[in-house]
């Protein structure tokens, strides 16, 4: 006869991808001394690796009859992976999908006993203007499905200001107390389209114009005038 162990569960050994698992296997005969044979699995006293590894066991006496027995040894991972998140980053408006994307803000990199995969999810928030949050969540997992997170924020926000042109140009002759212009300007930004609001200044007085507009200044005895 031959006598197996009952099936035989552990947690893996800290930093490492199984634990090592003593046993014994036991026969006796009536007319022999007899001594078990694995056939399959692995011996008493080894490093078993994460999962389940079956042991078979014969044993065979000297007229030939045989036994076998046969049990499992269960290795659980019990430990979680370590995830590392790349800095957070802080874009200039209006910031594209390419360098938003992982290959220019960085991944996460983790560690693990039995090894890792690495994935990520993204979540936007627009708070005010054209600020805009993205935030990154980065997640380790191994095989045995332990996992850990980080969260990397990625902030693009609008820091440059718009670039304003303007010009003022004479329109036909030009008097010694008054003249006539024609009012132009734009404005460009990287972000939007910028609104813009011109006034003319002259001595005392001010006057919002619009673009195209023709205006007629006029300056008379340290008073002035628009129109």
């Amino acid at each position: 006869s031959i006598t197996c162990p009952g099936n035989i569960t552990r947690n893996n050994t800290p930093g490492t991808c199984g634990t090592v698992v003593a046993y014994d296997v036991t026969a006796d005969d009536n007319c022999s001394d007899v001594i078990p044979v694995q056939t399959a699995g692995q011996a008493g006293g080894t490093t078993f690796p994460v999962g389940t590894t079956t042991n078979t066991f014969v044993v065979t006496d000297a007229a030939g009859n045989t036994a076998s027995c046969s049990f499992t040894v269960t290795v659980t991972d019990a430990e979680d992976p370590e995830i590392t998140c790349p800095a957070d980053v802080t874009l200039d408006c209006p910031a594209s999908a390419e360098d938003t994307d992982i290959a220019a803000t960085g991944s996460a990199t983790a560690t693990d006993n039995c090894g890792a995969t690495v994935s990520h999810s993204d979540s936007t928030e627009v708070p005010c203007g054209n600020t805009r949050v993205i935030t990154r969540t980065w997640t380790a997992t191994d095989d045995a499905g332990n996992t850990d997170t980080c969260v990397q924020t990625i902030t693009v926000q609008d820091v440059t200001p718009p670039e304003v042109t303007a010009t003022l140009t004479p329109q036909g002759k030009l008097h010694k107390k008054h003249g006539c212009f024609l009012v132009e300007f734009s404005a460009a930004d990287t972000c939007d389209d910028p609104t813009v609001t011109a006034v003319i200044r002259t001595g005392t007085c001010e006057e919002t114009v619009t673009n195209g507009q023709l205006v007629r200044l006029y300056h008379k005895k340290k008073r002035c005038r628009i129109k």
